[in-house]
């Protein structure tokens, strides 16, 4: 009768969730290291070993490449290498089997001149240990940085590829120099300014009368090189984050950018709308500012940040070098402000610091007073003194240092972790990379920052605190790690089910059903002849569960029609002992039962075996056996607590009238695994699955059960565990019949266990119009009509 009924249910069961890790495609690669005997090098070389382990195991397995006299590699098709390792982990011959994992070589690019880029290096105390992040990510084409600066050289060999299409937004053309004043080009047209330029009337309208000449800058191609120029294309240097696009906003001219422009550059990057101006397509998620003036932080710029802030997008401003206060914007709250240090981790002399600064990073020093700049940050710029001429890098000899260069390297680091875990908001990225951030270290010659040393070689260098330089030295490599998403336990599953039909049992204990690596381990038990006493165990081995067992009190007879139980402590092994409590010298046949394990957790490598000592065998549910000498401990580890996944709740429903309206609704809130055992006791009953966020959502999107569940049937077990907050099952509702005849009745369990302390389940009763819980109290279901 329970042989017809629960073999389907156990096939779905083992379908949908027992061997999940597994797939046909797949192939289980695990190394094997046999145990030392006399005769062990010899087997291990041969292939019969294999022959003997594939017998054992049910499985075809493949020897490879060995080792060593007693390690080799065993391949097998269709199990993952970590279920392959779990099996043949347990046999008694072998001392370890682990899956032979593929490594590959750290992220290091194969620019040219990425050798001299020590600052994303680890070669010095200041430097950022970015090639340390870019084993975790080189950064996401999803992530936009906006370089609202000079505008960019489009077609630099290694910015070209990475640039998306940016905007004008210099208002005024003579400042522009471009010809005009905003427009949808923001390539950089050289900031230059003449001899002659200093008596242009209109240039001195804008900039005013005291004009002093200069070549271009290139400061934005500067910058965007920083932040993300390509990588590992063989070409030039890297930027910090690879893999990120920019999105250049050109707002500095030949004198520079007034702040209207650059705060509507800003909130164009952003994504919000400017007027007169297209919105743009591709809005940033970090925006970075390696400009700024003297004064405090406008009303103007505080409100965009905090606009900005809405919008999820982070701003990166430079502190200054003026060695003085922190310039405007970067003494703005809610951005990330970065002050410079040097290639040894002090204060870089021209490097502006106060309480504003949130971190620092290398600025560029050249530690000589002639010949080659030692610590230049390389990075893209172009060659021409004041047009554009051909594309190239800054060196030692054509150097690069400011704390322009500084914050760039933080944008390019706040790109990695927001490629990484995007759903992180400006306030995260800021408070994460100040946590991750190495301590300053010490240099004794030197004062202790606000106090500078006199002039000389050192002229306004010191020795950075917290409250001057910010929380420390900018970290990528500590910065991406603390910017991963938490660690989320694997998905709640049921992991291995065991069917033992009518099988006997003796008053010696020595049938042992055995959990282990279950989360959560039921036993649900029909005694079809005679009786069965039982007891408890969990602990970290078999041994010490059987030890410190406990019995259940009563004594479970074959008059009864069924018997449902659980354990959840955190322990490796989880055990049911039948009849180990009474002892009884004789091992006579006291009765037969058949049994069901149910095995759930968030671990893969989760199974159920059954241990009969009378016959030294441990089986498992693939069928295959080991011998009971073969102590199958799991991961050996645990705290034994109770406090992360409990039952929560169980309501118990007897002789349940069901009609064929659907109105009576088990329902489980919260709960990570809900169970239904069911007894009909007579008629039938239609069944349907559900789980959603709310119980009418979870309602209207049932499954149904694909079989009709009759009274001949003596038992029925089911359970539901996505990450769902609601979990139904709904009787007869696939049905939906007109009249509301009674089809059947029923003796409903419903188990709840949970991580929530106030999961509970109860059962609703549309017909009557009440929801009833576990402790007998019932409400009113709102809104219903009888």
């Amino acid at each position: 009768m329970m042989l017809k009924r629960l073999l389907p249910i156990l096939a779905l069961f083992l379908v949908s969730g027992v061997h999940a890790d597994s797939s046909p495609a797949e192939e289980g690669r695990v190394i094997v290291k046999y145990r030392q005997t006399p005769d062990a090098p010899r087997q291990a070389l041969s292939l019969d070993r294999t022959s003997s382990l594939s017998a054992r195991l049910g499985l075809v397995l493949r020897s490879g490449r060995h080792i060593n006299a007693l390690a080799h590699v065993i391949r097998a098709a269709g199990v993952s290498s970590e279920a392959l390792a779990s099996r043949l982990s347990q046999e008694a011959d072998v001392e370890y089997a682990i899956p032979d994992r593929l490594r590959t070589a750290h992220s290091l690019p194969n620019d040219p001149l990425f050798s001299g880029q020590w600052y994303l290096q680890a070669t010095e105390a200041a430097s950022i240990h970015a090639t340390e992040s870019w084993d975790q990510t080189t950064g996401s084409s999803n992530i936009v940085v906006a370089v609202v600066d000079t505008g960019v050289r489009f077609d630099h060999p290694d910015l070209y590829a990475k640039l998306l299409p940016g905007y004008d937004f210099i208002s005024d053309a003579p400042n522009a120099g471009d010809g005009d004043g905003r427009d949808m080009d923001a390539s950089d047209p050289g900031d230059f300014i003449l001899a002659s330029d200093t008596e242009d009337p209109d240039l001195q309208a804008v900039c005013g009368s005291e004009l002093v000449p200069y070549n271009s800058s290139w400061h934005g191609t500067r910058v965007a090189g920083i932040v993300g120029a390509a990588g590992n294309n063989s070409v030039g240097i890297a930027g910090t984050s690879w893999g990120a696009k920019i999105l250049p906003v050109r707002v500095l001219g030949k004198c520079g950018g007034f702040d209207s422009d650059i705060i509507a550059g800003m909130r164009w990057a952003a994504g919000l709308s400017v007027p007169g101006v297209p919105n743009n397509p591709n809005p940033a998620r970090i925006i970075n500012l390696s400009l700024g003036g003297s004064g405090g932080c406008t009303f103007a710029y505080a409100d965009v940040i905090a606009e900005l802030a809405g919008k999820d997008t982070l701003v990166v401003a430079v502190a200054g070098n003026e060695s003085g206060p922190v310039s405007a914007p970067g003494n703005c709250a809610g951005i990330l402000t970065v002050a410079g240090v040097r290639h040894v981790g002090t204060k870089v002399g021209y490097s502006s610091f106060g309480p504003e600064v949130s971190v620092s990073a290398p600025a560029g020093n050249c530690v000589n007073s002639y010949g080659p700049c030692l610590y230049s940050i390389d990075t893209t710029t172009n060659l021409g003194a004041t047009s554009p001429a051909a594309n190239g890098y800054t060196d030692a000899y054509n150097y690069n240092a400011g704390t322009s260069f500084s914050a760039p390297q933080a944008a390019g680091v706040a790109a990695l972790m927001l490629s990484v875990n995007p759903a992180l908001t400006p306030a995260d990225v800021i408070a994460r990379i100040k946590q991750s951030a190495r301590a300053f270290p010490t240099d004794n010659t030197l004062s202790t920052c606000p106090d500078v040393t006199v002039p000389g070689d050192t002229v306004d260098q010191c020795n950075c605190t917290t409250t001057t330089c910010g929380a420390g030295i900018l970290d990528a490599a500590a910065a991406v790690a603390a910017a991963l998403p938490a660690a989320q336990p694997s998905a709640m599953t049921l992991r291995d089910a065991i069917y033992l039909y009518n099988q006997p049992l003796d008053g010696s204990g020595d049938k042992i059903l055995a959990g282990v690596d279950c989360d959560v381990f039921q036993l649900v038990l029909d005694v079809t002849s005679g009786y069965t006493d039982l007891a408890m165990g969990q602990s970290n081995t078999l041994t010490n569960a059987i030890g410190t067992q406990t019995a259940y009190p009563d004594t479970i007879q074959n008059a009864d029609a069924m018997f449902a139980y659980a354990l959840y402590q955190d322990q490796p092994v989880k055990t049911f002992v039948f009849n180990d409590k009474n002892n009884p010298s004789s091992s006579a046949q006291i009765g037969s039962a058949t049994i069901f394990g149910y095995c759930y957790s968030t671990k893969p490598t989760a199974h159920i075996y059954f241990q009969q000592k009378d016959s030294c065998t441990n089986t498992y549910s693939d069928k295959h056996t080991t011998s009971c000498t073969v102590n199958d401990n799991g991961s050996g580890d645990g705290t034994g607590n109770t406090v992360s996944l409990a039952l929560r709740d169980a309501i118990y429903l007897y002789g349940q009238p069901l009609n064929g309206k659907g109105d009576k609704i088990l329902a489980g809130e919260n709960c990570d695994v809900f169970q239904l055992i069911l007894d009909v006791n007579s008629g039938y009953t239609d069944l349907a699955m559900s789980q959603s966020s709310t119980l009418d959502n979870a309602i209207s999107t049932q499954t149904p059960y694909p079989d009709r569940i009759f009274s001949t049937a003596d038992m029925f077990s089911y359970a539901l565990y996505e990450n769902q907050a609601v979990k139904t099952f709904v009787f007869n509702d696939k049905n939906a019949p007109d009249s509301s005849s009674q089809t059947g009745t029923a003796t409903v369990f419903g188990y709840c266990y949970s991580t929530n302390p106030n999961a509970r389940a109860y059962i609703r009763e549309k017909d009557k119009c009440t929801d009833k819980y576990s402790n007998g109290q019932t409400s009113a279901i709102e809104g219903c009509l009888q």
